[in-house]
């Protein structure tokens, strides 16, 4: 294979088109798009008027030869996409999650073994400089051995009023924590328990807690909330800085402390260190996982796209993706709902 390779990116709403920019500076060619919605391709076509559309990955097939494709369509579309693409012998990054359950992930899984095709799934706090700098301390046994994980992630309450109430908030927020902790740990999850508080008048809570303890003794706190108010001042913006300060984004606010037999870490998820200010609204702008600064998209989201490259065109890795912690993780994820509704602790 040459060392550019052709990749399809299925899905172009906002992620599948920050992979498209990220693949792009890591050597890659874009070589088509899938998106069932018109409108969409309409635009695709604009930004990569070179690049064929197509409203499915059948007709993808069918028409155009790739090397690698980058799934990011909505959550429910991903198992039947993913099994189509392996079939095909094309090697995949599948957005998390990888499916809508745990044992559509672990068929994923299989089927790519079976066949012998490449697959990872995008986790990117594996790929954000002081995540993988923890991991390595962790990992050479210089905190001692891991006993403690406390993991905190909030977001705006606005945003589970808009869309977040639809999806528990173990799958959207709480799973990039629970992938943390497994990669940490680096030991299999033994039992898994949770609760949540439903305050805001919908079925789903908006605060969850997961407690997953492993073989080795040791254990995580995994926190979510979604209920950072209008009033905190944004890190992750949809709209420009001109934008008043209801419509100009909103807030993930994420801590994370291990402790190890002989030593901790702490680490702000996301840095308050660099504000804007303007006379409408002030922001934190996020500059570790995926901003867009000169046309260029950097942080984590680039270094996952140069490693998925590299893993394509049979170049070097930095070997910390997963796909059997991501089957792992929505092992746990599943656990840690049906614990919510027992009030039980549930064995893995």
């Amino acid at each position: 294979m040459s060392t550019s390779a052709r990749v399809a990116i299925v899905g172009f709403g906002r992620f599948g088109r920050l992979h498209a920019l990220a693949l792009v500076q890591a050597g890659a060619n874009i070589a088509a798009i899938v998106d069932p919605r018109p409108d969409v391709l309409e635009s695709a076509s604009k930004a990569y008027p070179d690049t064929p559309v197509f409203p499915d990955v059948t007709l993808l097939l069918a028409s155009t030869e790739v090397d690698a494709a980058v799934v990011a369509s909505s959550e429910l579309t991903h198992f039947p996409i993913a099994l189509e693409l392996i079939a095909a012998g094309v090697p995949l990054l599948v957005e998390k999650p990888v499916a809508a359950t745990a044992a559509e992930a672990q068929q994923i899984l299989n089927e790519a073994r079976e066949g012998d095709v490449y697959i990872q799934s995008g986790f990117i706090l594996r790929y954000e400089p002081r995540h993988l700098m923890l991991h390595e301390a962790v990992a050479s046994g210089r905190l001692g051995e891991l006993q403690l994980m406390r993991a905190k992630r909030d977001v705006s309450r606005s945003w589970f009023h808009a869309y977040g109430h639809t999806v528990n908030p173990i799958l959207e927020t709480s799973i990039h924590d629970i992938d943390l902790a497994l990669w940490l740990f680096a030991s299999h999850p033994t039992f898994v328990q949770a609760w949540g508080t439903n305050s805001l008048g919908y079925e789903i809570p908006e605060s969850v807690t997961v407690l997953i303890e492993f073989g080795s003794g040791g254990q995580a706190f995994v926190t979510s909330s979604w209920l950072r108010t209008d009033r905190d001042v944004p890190n992750i913006l949809s709209w420009e800085l001109e934008s008043s300060q209801e419509d100009s984004g909103g807030v993930i606010a994420g801590d994370l402390e291990v402790l190890g037999s002989q030593g901790t870490s702490r680490l702000a998820t996301y840095s308050d260190s660099f504000s804007l200010s303007t006379d409408s609204v002030t922001a934190y702008p996020d500059t570790a996982f995926w901003p867009v600064i000169g046309g260029r998209v950097w942080g984590a989201l680039a270094a996952e796209a140069v490693d998925f490259h590299q893993a394509v065109i049979g170049g070097k890795t930095l070997g910390v993706a997963s796909m059997e912690d991501a089957v792992i993780g929505q092992r746990v994820a599943e656990a840690a709902i049906r614990s919510l509704a027992s009030g039980l602790k549930e064995q893995l």
